[in-house]
């Protein structure tokens, strides 16, 4: 392990590479590629005076030099299925990496078994999860469709050069974690278009202040954070964590301190069985009561919980009456919510065909002990089954998408206010309980769902009106700053990007917030990565 690094130089194109595609002037990719100035926050106002398409690292570090000499700001067009804005160009270049979508290298690890896949960042999740079928199909590659790419974010069209960049989670990182943990290597574009190759724990800093970044003669110190990072599941801020891992730097950074290339991730072994179910309850102090219980135990003789989502009686309500009206995913079920329901629990577990059955009797005794039964579940564990619970899991979002977006033709400025909070174990409950109590005393409508196994639920308030939508971003103020007060974060999985900007300094004092800016300002010194995402102003 050494705290000096020393830059790459970009691999050699492949021959028959297609040329680094531009489109320009601004008003042309305004009037013919507007969709990429746009991404799933609904942020307006993206505008991009150069549009490039690269293929290839050499291009990728061709476009970025351009920016550089014009001295115009970069930002990364991805899947664009960021809700925070942080693909929202505001001038400058946009580079689009919907073509940089190769696979690059497949190798075993001798050690574990276990596989490590590198790919150029622009590959979408939905092609890493079957991976083994777009390789050659020679039995090289056979042992690979027994392995499995952990994070599962809920949007498949994203690409993991995004999910990078956000340290991007989903509903089984209960068990398995974030982004963070399967990632192996990277290779990063500077925006002065150098490149690094950073393995993970080969560069580590224990007690050094600073890492080197070594360009011929030229040596560039990088001074390490210093500040408390939370110890909660946090998407919010610069990693600074000791010991300090080089890779991790750039790891949930947004997009601000470089341009991720290329990913290594690591596989592991697919579970022998994977068992999901959809448990219903008459109130949501049972159903709030079932998830600490299966929590307590996590992990048993039976199995592993990997994942538990939680779902409010208002949720509930909307997916009947607007699930089966076409439009979202899993419309079948809207009709077959037991009318007695209050609240749902979803919960899966890894477990093996021998433990199964006693996982089932396990789970059922657990459901009785809260007022549920078998009979007031749906439970699977064939991947047809388990799909149909991943849309229903996933309806929810999209019902709520399409409410407000037919309110905006009323009221155009309107839109839901989302929480992202994560909070300590111990501080779930009081935050559970302000949620209720603040945002009903506001008469607002809103929705609890989400991620309750990681004390990261959603709330999303949805206004009718403008004064509605006030009253929304007043109570999502205070909600902020209670959760920080608990020692929890602003942000569990989805970043700051620029719309939530003015929530870091809640949570990082001005030395963290000037470390953070000043760890910037070296990396990016002429601040052309990112302009608006993390930070109001450099």
């Amino acid at each position: 392990m050494r705290t000096w690094i020393e830059t790459v130089l970009p691999r050699a194109e492949v021959q028959g590479t297609p040329s680094l595609k531009w489109i320009y002037p601004s008003h042309t990719i305004q009037e013919a590629y507007s969709s990429y100035l746009s991404d799933e926050s609904n942020l307006s106002g993206g505008k991009a005076d150069y549009l490039a398409f690269p293929h290839s690292e050499a291009q990728l570090c061709e476009a970025v030099h351009f920016a550089q000499e014009k001295r115009i700001p970069i930002t990364i067009s991805s899947g664009r299925t960021g809700i925070v804005g942080g693909g929202v160009p505001m001038g400058g270049l946009l580079i689009s990496m919907e073509n940089y979508n190769q696979i690059l290298d497949v190798r075993r690890e001798p050690s574990t078994g276990f596989w490590r896949v590198r790919v150029q960042s622009g590959l979408s999740l939905e092609k890493i999860a079957r991976i083994h079928e777009l390789l050659p199909q020679n039995g090289a590659f056979s042992e690979l469709e027994r392995f499995f790419y952990p994070p599962d974010p809920t949007e498949k069209s994203a690409h993991i050069g995004g999910n990078v960049a956000t340290n991007a989670s989903g509903a089984r990182s209960f068990f398995y974690g974030p982004t963070r943990n399967y990632i192996c290597g990277l290779r990063v574009v500077l925006s002065d278009a150098t490149l690094l190759e950073i393995p993970r724990g080969e560069y580590v800093a224990t007690t050094d202040p600073a890492f080197e970044i070594r360009t011929g003669n030229k040596t560039q110190k990088i001074p390490l954070p210093t500040y408390r990072f939370p110890s909660v599941k946090n998407a919010a801020g610069y990693w600074s964590n000791r010991p300090y891992d080089l890779i991790d730097l750039f790891i949930g950074s947004e997009g601000t301190l470089g341009i991720i290339s290329e990913v290594e991730m690591l596989f592991l072994p697919k579970p022998e069985c994977v068992f999901g179910a959809v448990a219903f309850f008459s109130s949501e102090s049972e159903a709030l009561g079932f998830v600490k219980k299966v929590k307590q135990e996590a992990k048993s003789e039976f199995g592993q919980l990997t994942a538990v989502e939680f779902f409010d009686a208002y949720g509930l309500s909307l997916i009947r009456q607007l699930g089966s009206s076409g439009n979202v995913r899993s419309p079948q079920y809207s009709s077959s919510i037991p009318d007695h329901a209050n609240s749902a629990v979803y919960v899966e577990w890894n477990t093996t065909k021998h433990a199964l059955d006693s996982l089932v009797s396990n789970f059922e005794t657990h459901l009785k002990a809260f007022g549920s039964s078998l009979d007031n579940a749906w439970g699977g564990m064939d991947p047809s089954e388990l799909h149909i619970f991943y849309e229903f899991r996933h309806a929810l979002p999209e019902i709520i998408n399409r409410l407000i977006a037919n309110r905006k033709q009323m009221c155009p400025h309107l839109h839901k206010v989302s929480t992202d909070f994560v909070v300590p174990e111990s501080a779930f409950d009081a935050m559970f309980q302000a949620y209720r109590e603040i945002l009903d005393k506001a008469n607002l409508e809103y929705t609890i769902f989400g991620h309750i196994g990681e004390n990261h639920v959603h709330v999303n308030m949805l206004p009718k009106n403008e004064e509605e939508l006030h009253i929304a971003k007043k109570a999502y103020w205070t909600l902020a700053q209670l959760a920080v007060q608990y020692n929890g974060t602003i942000s569990g999985e989805h970043g700051i990007g620029k719309l939530k900007t003015h929530l870091l300094r809640l949570m990082y004092d001005d030395n963290a917030l000037t470390e953070m800016k000043q760890l910037k300002k070296m990396l990016d010194p002429l601040g052309l990565l990112g302009i608006g995402t993390l930070f109001e102003q450099i």
